[in-house]
């Protein structure tokens, strides 16, 4: 056991801590250090993720006695490194630092194969290390100031400097305390040109640091970073309501917030014409880590800052958070909310989402959205499914002959014509209440005398219009005597079809079509739109039917009057691609692109730039070597040369 131990400094590194300990120590090995405080001479000196933390624990002073939780949160990079990490590797990680497997910690965390690499030297404030030597009488290193990404104090605004001590380069079992000698304060040099943007991030990460805990409960609520992207970038107009990212638009606007500039100072430039750049993956399904200063920028770019993506980040909502009414007018809980959920899908043609309430009753209805107002949860675009409640209403309603079917349509908040076309699928026998004017069996003698007089009268009177102009169609006659007209419509139908002028459909001159000059004319304008995709720069774009007629305006045309138009057809059915033929105009496109770029067309590069399936590996394979091996033998004889 230690006979004493420094205690930690505020934001002071593990690493600073335990060189504190071998300068008072004495010790004159490295090695002799080491094994006084882990118990072997073997343990290396990192700086950012150290291991072997519950040996170091195990042999301090009882009065010095440090939980290895706090030290692992409290003194080392794991805050920034974990924050964005799944659970399950987190709780590896924190094994590995406590235990001796510190071999694999790089390696988990991403740090190994990231493209943003650490600082090269131990770094400092000189603000800071002039403010430490007056507070506590030496200098430590602080945590903060080793974090990729941060280029400036979030305390002083001042730009962070590199000490002397070469990170990797010094003596792997030596830790090297702060001194004098190796902080030599330089004038400072303004060398960024967004000062104001790189101070903001270091910020970001500042915040990070000190709430670890509130970033560690988003991922608790929402169980994947990338869903609570796509939220927010749902609700900034860069993705689909299910999901899919506009990433060209996405991805010009981000390198137009920041610049190339400046994502190049912490090492996160964007290849824009890369499919599989940094920036569009990792708003897909994370299937490697991204380096916490990545994620920083992206929250930036969406919220304003990292602080304000965690404390704003809701899901995406275009139709409130729910419960939602159910509108099921046959139910006992109409317009209450009772909809606990609703499922979110995208208008094909507006790109508007749409959303469909389902409730326990059985009643289903969509509408488009986004709400603009309350008064939008109360609308209904589309009933897809009326239950069994709806279904029951109706049945009863069917019964009701006091009722008309206007009413009962009215009561159900639906068509006539849906009434109709639902008593016939329920096979119901719809009553309704009885005419006006309609002579009853059991009305009074003096009644079925006045029905009869009207309907002689009414007649009488429709003869006499049709009599007096014989020229006049039915509907003009119906403007002559309309009351009469009506009267016998409702009443006496039969009759009044019978007795009205036949409708003669009317025959128009048939301008016929000159097919041949047609077929020509159409020719023309598909062979130049064929060379015109041909032609087309970038990836190319399938020959088919549907892209031609869509090029030339007359896709209706085409799909319906094709035999119309010999000379067109035999010329679409030479020229349109096949699936075979498009994978290989595909592949002779990347290879000829990854040879003027001077890579190496091979089989996986090749695949993964023509956008081929791995199904058609083999194919692909004895495509290339059949038909390009003389870009192999290019390739072989500069890497013989």
């Amino acid at each position: 056991m230690l006979s004493f131990f420094p205690t930690p400094y505020p934001d002071e590194l593990l690493y600073s801590v335990l060189a504190r300990y071998h300068v008072r120590s004495g010790n004159t090995s490295p090695k002799m250090t080491m094994a006084e405080l882990f118990g072997t001479s073997s343990v290396t000196a990192i700086t950012d993720m150290a291991s072997c933390i519950d040996a170091l624990v195990a042999g301090l002073p009882k009065e010095k006695r440090i939980n290895s939780l706090d030290l692992i949160m409290n003194n080392t990079l794991f805050p920034y490194y974990t924050a964005f990490l799944p659970k399950q590797r987190i709780k590896a990680i924190t094994a590995a630092m406590r235990g001796n497997k510190g071999g694999t910690i790089h390696t988990m965390t991403g740090i190994m194969a990231s493209s943003v690499s650490a600082p090269e030297y131990l770094r400092f404030c000189p603000f800071c290390v002039e403010e430490d030597k007056a507070k506590y009488g030496e200098y430590y290193w602080h945590r903060f100031h080793q974090l990729p990404g941060v280029l400036f104090c979030p305390i002083h605004n001042m730009i962070i400097q590199d000490s002397t001590i070469k990170l990797g380069r010094q003596n792997r079992h030596e830790f090297t305390a702060a001194n004098e000698q190796n902080l030599i304060i330089r004038p400072i040099e303004v060398k960024y040109t967004d000062r104001e943007g790189i101070s903001l991030t270091s910020i970001d990460v500042y915040w990070i640091i000190n709430n670890y805990n509130c970033v560690r409960k988003l991922f608790i609520a929402n169980g994947d970073l990338k869903d609570v992207y796509l939220s927010i970038l749902k609700e900034k107009g860069y993705a689909t309501a299910t999901g899919r990212v506009y990433q060209d638009e996405f991805v010009s606007s981000f390198i137009e917030f920041y610049g190339q500039g400046f994502l190049k100072t912490f090492q996160s430039e964007i290849d824009y014409n890369h499919e599989d750049n940094w920036l569009s993956s990792i708003v897909r399904k994370h299937r490697k880590s991204f380096h916490p200063l990545r994620h920083l920028l992206l929250m930036r770019f969406l919220c304003g800052s990292a602080e304000e993506f965690f404390r704003n980040v809701n899901a995406y909502v275009p139709f409130g958070k729910g419960p939602w009414p159910c509108l099921n007018p046959a139910s006992d809980h109409y317009k209450k909310l009772t909809v606990k959920s609703v499922k979110i899908t995208h208008c094909a043609d507006t790109k508007l989402p749409v959303g469909t309430f389902e409730c326990a009753c059985g009643f289903i209805y969509s509408r488009r959205g986004p709400d603009a107002s309350e008064d939008d949860l109360f609308e209904i675009g589309r009933i897809k499914q009326f239950g069994s409640v709806w279904e029951e209403k109706l049945r009863i309603l069917a019964e009701d002959n006091r009722l008309g079917l206007r009413e009962k349509a009215r009561l159900l908040k639906v068509d006539p014509k849906t009434i109709k076309v639902y008593s016939q699928k329920l096979r119901l026998n719809m009553n309704y209440a009885k005419k006006r004017n309609k002579p009853d069996k059991n009305a009074s003698l003096s009644t079925v005398e006045e029905n009869i007089r009207l309907l002689n009268f009414h007649r009488s009177v429709w003869l006499s219009a049709v009599k007096e102009n014989p020229d006049k169609s039915k509907t003009e006659l119906r403007k002559l005597v309309k009351a009469h007209f009506i009267w016998l419509y409702r009443h006496d139908k039969e009759w009044l079809d019978a007795n009205s002028p036949k409708y003669e459909k009317m025959y128009k001159e048939n301008y016929r079509v000159n097919w041949v000059e047609r077929d020509i004319w159409v020719l023309n304008k598909v062979k130049n739109v064929v060379e015109d995709i041909l032609a087309l720069e970038g990836k190319p774009v399938r020959v088919s039917l549907s892209k031609i007629g869509k090029m030339i305006g007359l896709l209706a045309l085409l799909e319906k009057h094709l035999e119309r138009l010999p000379q067109t057809k035999v010329y679409i059915e030479a020229v349109i691609e096949t699936d075979c033929d498009y994978r290989k105009r595909r592949i002779r496109w990347a290879i000829c692109e990854l040879s003027n770029l001077g890579i190496e067309p091979k089989v996986w590069l090749v695949m993964r730039k023509a956008s081929i399936r791995p199904e058609y590996k083999k194919e692909v394979e004895n495509y290339i070597l059949s038909e390009f091996h003389c870009i192999y033998n290019k390739f072989l004889a500069l890497e013989n040369c």
